[in-house]
């Protein structure tokens, strides 16, 4: 039976992390998402991992994932090695925090038709999906900049257990994609869901992001689809442009807590 286990986003709450952490723990959240590059001093040392472990076990929380952004997808050729090494340390890192997945945005997904460049990207998924298992932690992709079908065929082409998931409903609808079907495509492989919701403004000919609850994403049917593969992961509750932070999450937790 699936179980909601609740995150909070610090990023949203627009607090340094030691001030964020409190009230994280204040709104019932059970865990958190960080962001590596913008709430933890690069390199992050040994010193700070114990620091940082002993404030998450002070207030009762564990972390839901960590995200790192890097600046180009997986596959582009500029950096490559470069960026394959961060995710690498940052792997390293998230298991060192007992965390499991490491959350990045992967970028415009080749076809499969595109041979040459597919064939780069798998081998850099493989390449990092090995060295996940090793150190225990998930490479995790936020869907969103492709169709849920297209990575869901990218999954199903690289080896078993190379990548995972984090099911963002809301992103796919600001990048113009079907939410409807993500559940099912890509429940199997999903190991976070980031609780975002988000409408398309005809007006505006755009899509913006809207409070939980509000936007075109029928949570109901989302937790079902993950329950029938047997999700057991966080939901991480954010959103940037929140004006009350606070707030905000309290109404979408309610929210989705009533749909149990």
């Amino acid at each position: 039976m699936l179980q909601l286990k609740l995150s909070v986003q610090l990023a949203c709450l627009g607090l340094p992390l030691k001030s964020a952490l409190p009230l994280a723990a204040e709104l019932g959240a059970n865990a958190v998402e960080i962001d590596v590059r913008k709430e933890l001093p690069l390199p992050v040392s040994r010193t700070a991992v114990r620091q940082l472990l002993k404030w998450l076990d002070d207030y009762r929380l564990r972390i839901a994932c960590l995200t790192f952004q890097t600046r180009h997808g997986l596959g582009d050729p500029i950096h490559l090695e470069r960026r394959i090494e961060a995710i690498k340390e940052n792997l390293r890192l998230a298991y060192q925090l007992g965390c499991s997945a490491l959350v990045c945005d992967l970028g415009e997904i080749p076809k499969s038709d595109d041979v040459e460049r597919r064939s780069v990207w798998l081998d850099v998924i493989n390449e990092l999906g090995r060295f996940a298992q090793k150190e225990g932690a998930f490479l995790t992709a936020r869907t969103g900049a492709a169709e849920s079908r297209d990575l869901a065929e990218l999954l199903r082409d690289a080896h078993p257990g190379s990548l995972m998931v984090d099911l963002d409903p809301g992103n796919l609808i600001l990048h113009g994609h079907p939410w409807d079907r993500a559940a099912q495509e890509l429940g199997a492989y999903t190991v976070h869901l980031h609780a975002r919701d988000a409408v398309r403004d005809f007006s505006a000919r755009r899509a913006i992001e809207v409070e939980v609850g509000r936007g075109s994403v029928d949570w109901a049917a989302v937790l079902a689809g993950l329950e029938q593969h047997g999700f057991n992961g966080y939901t991480t509750i954010g959103r940037m442009e929140a004006s009350n932070p606070k707030l905000e999450y309290q109404q979408a937790a309610e929210y989705l807590q009533n749909l149990f």
